[in-house]
């Protein structure tokens, strides 16, 4: 997804941006939006230095947040599913982080690969006996896919997180993520110090401050877990 405005041009998301930073080639200001780790996907050469005209934010999420909450709900989690496109530099950044918050705390990722939105299920349904819960990064194949994958924890009752809260409104049972609604506001402000004359250079990479704990008790009654009640206590709730 990509926008133009005078003097700026935003990009939605990893892929989208690499191909408009391709296109520009350093010419007009980029400014990306959600982009997990711009360094690995070579739009910035460090979060602190946006060369190339090109500056953004990330929504890079709380990883061992993420992992402290998923054991919070699944106490004897030993081995942790993921389901990602190795194609996209977002994800594997994403799953690196991800495998780095797991080795800590001496628990297990098993990773199975799905390249295009219809391999996603069958990813799913391989992981079944061997983990005890399943974790989407923000990977664009998988989310795609999301209702593919609930139907996989619904059916095998292994829960299903994720790295973005919208996703658990439609159905996984929990996340610990920044509000989007915040990414794009923090965004906009960039662009409109772009268009106000700054330049890039001085707008380092930014992220969200704000961090939000969302849980499903729906889905999680689905997927055959129980929400303790001091997590439910301090997290906002899906009815």
């Amino acid at each position: 997804r990509m926008l133009a405005a005078a003097g700026a041009s935003v990009a939605i998301g990893t892929p989208a941006a690499q191909a408009l930073a391709n296109t520009l080639n350093g010419s007009v200001p980029l400014v990306f939006v959600a982009v997990t780790d711009p360094v690995a996907a070579k739009l910035v050469s460090a979060w602190d230095k946006t060369d190339g005209n090109i500056t953004g934010t990330s929504d890079a999420v709380p990883v061992a947040k993420n992992v402290e909450l998923m054991l919070e709900v699944v106490p004897q989690l030993k081995s942790l599913g993921t389901i990602y496109n190795a194609g996209e530099a977002n994800s594997v950044a994403a799953v690196a982080a991800l495998k780095e918050a797991l080795r800590s705390r001496q628990l297990e990722l098993v990773e199975a690969p799905a390249t295009k939105t219809s391999e996603v299920q069958e990813a799913a349904a391989t992981l079944v006996d061997r983990v005890q819960a399943l974790y989407l990064v923000q990977d664009n194949t998988a989310v795609s896919a999301l209702a593919s994958v609930l139907e996989v924890g619904e059916t095998a009752k292994i829960p299903v997180f994720t790295a973005d809260t919208a996703l658990v409104k439609q159905g996984a049972v929990g996340a610990v993520s920044f509000d989007y609604y915040q990414v794009g506001r923090t965004a906009g402000r960039q662009v409109a110090a772009i268009l106000k004359g700054k330049p890039v250079s001085e707008l380092p990479v930014q992220t969200p401050e704000r961090e939000e704990l969302l849980l499903n008790s729906e889905a999680a009654a689905k997927m055959g877990v129980r929400l303790p009640e001091a997590l439910r206590a301090r997290a906002q709730l899906v009815p």
